[in-house]
């Protein structure tokens, strides 16, 4: 398989790609509107932006997040910046 037939096999459905615009529209509005959405592996979490500035891996004058309900997603998870690989059907 070359790159043109992989990204022929990649390419969004235009209903597809509606709904992938609306959904960095919805990440853009909550951003707007001050929500701080902080990714684990394959969730997203919402927090109050006016209140929570970040979210690291220092306890120092921090509060665990396990121990604070919030809204979350599912999500794919994120990785690092080394190569990844499509798999097709």
């Amino acid at each position: 398989m070359d790159s043109s037939e992989a990204k022929a096999l990649c390419e969004l459905t235009p209903e597809q790609l509606k709904c992938f615009n609306a959904l960095k529209k919805a990440y853009s509005k909550c951003i707007k509107s001050g929500v701080y959405i902080h990714q684990v592996l394959d969730s997203f979490y919402a927090f109050n932006g006016d209140n929570v500035c970040d979210v690291d891996d220092d306890p120092t004058d921090g509060f665990c997040t396990q121990q604070i309900p919030t809204p979350a997603m599912k999500v794919v998870c994120g990785w690092a910046d080394d190569s990844h690989y499509a798999h097709f059907r």
